[in-house]
């Protein structure tokens, strides 16, 4: 099953995924995170939210591959920073704690 939730955060990923859980049965999940929160969370909170998103899936004994955040031509310039921080981030994240990390 393949879910888009358009203009999500993480946090509301998370959300959504413990309800979708709780209809289906799923062994894996790819999750494509952050774009949506560039523009609207702090840096800080994207962290913290990605990493209860991954602790979550964890205790249910799923699978999880995390995908970085993909440049964008209409990305303003201000969020390229941001972006770039937080899929460093997200790299170094992914292999300490043996999760899948995609990038372009």
């Amino acid at each position: 099953m393949v879910s888009c939730l358009s203009g999500a955060r993480i946090c509301h990923i998370t959300h959504t995924l413990k309800s979708l859980i709780n209809r289906y049965c799923y062994d894996s999940v790819i999750v494509h995170v952050g774009v949506n929160d560039l523009r609207y969370t702090s840096l800080d909170y994207m962290k913290t939210d990605t990493v209860e998103l991954a602790e979550y899936v964890s205790q249910v004994g799923m699978f999880l591959a995390l995908s970085s955040i993909l440049p964008s031509p209409r990305m303003m310039p201000q969020y390229k920073q941001k972006m770039s921080d937080f899929n460093n981030w997200l790299n170094f994240c992914c292999h300490s704690k043996g999760i899948q990390y995609l990038t372009a």
